[in-house]
């Protein structure tokens, strides 16, 4: 029997073959088909993951000083709505940790899909002195309300969160699905 990692690694071409098993024969016999061909089938997976990663800009970050808004995914289009899965955040940290801090209870910065809450990182987790990360799984709306489709994913900051340092890049890497809505 050949060893299979002893064959010359090579770029397949279309008109290639590969083994296959044809079940719809009794016995299931094994035949080739060529790459092509299977190509031609425009395969599409059932799982429609989507995986982006963002860098937001220390002069982004101080931005949320008194309730600022940043965009990080764009509005998925007419009829489509953003499901998040979850949410990795690094603090790649530079020379100087933010101070952000809430001003009451209720101050936070979230993740928001239009002017839903969708939950996200403590606010207190951009204040790490060294670089630092941070999973967020999973994400869902937060109070029970409904999303508007063709909404983006924004941070947002409210009126009572203050900070007037830091100089790190904050990046994230977000698996989400966009799901058509009728």
């Amino acid at each position: 029997m050949a060893i299979i990692n002893s064959y010359p690694t090579v770029a397949p071409a279309d008109s290639d073959l590969v083994l296959i098993t044809d079940t719809s024969v009794e016995g299931n016999p094994t035949k080739t088909v060529s790459i092509g061909s299977i190509n031609a089938l425009n395969y599409s997976p059932s799982i429609d993951l989507l995986q982006k990663e963002v860098t937001l800009t220390a002069a982004q970050m101080l931005s949320l000083n008194g309730g600022g808004s940043i965009e990080v995914l764009p509005a998925p289009g007419a009829g489509k709505l953003i499901a998040l899965m979850n949410v990795m955040t690094q603090v790649d940290f530079n020379s100087v940790a933010y101070n952000f801090a809430a001003g009451g209870i209720s101050d936070k910065i979230s993740f928001y899909i239009g002017v839903n809450e969708a939950s996200g990182p403590s606010t207190l987790d951009f204040n790490a002195a060294a670089d630092t990360f941070y999973i967020t799984d999973p994400l869902g709306q937060t109070g029970g309300s409904t999303y508007t489709p063709n909404s983006s994913l924004t941070l947002q900051a409210t009126a009572g969160i203050t900070v007037s340092q830091g100089d790190s890049p904050i990046k994230f890497s977000i698996l989400y699905r966009e799901i058509a809505v009728s």
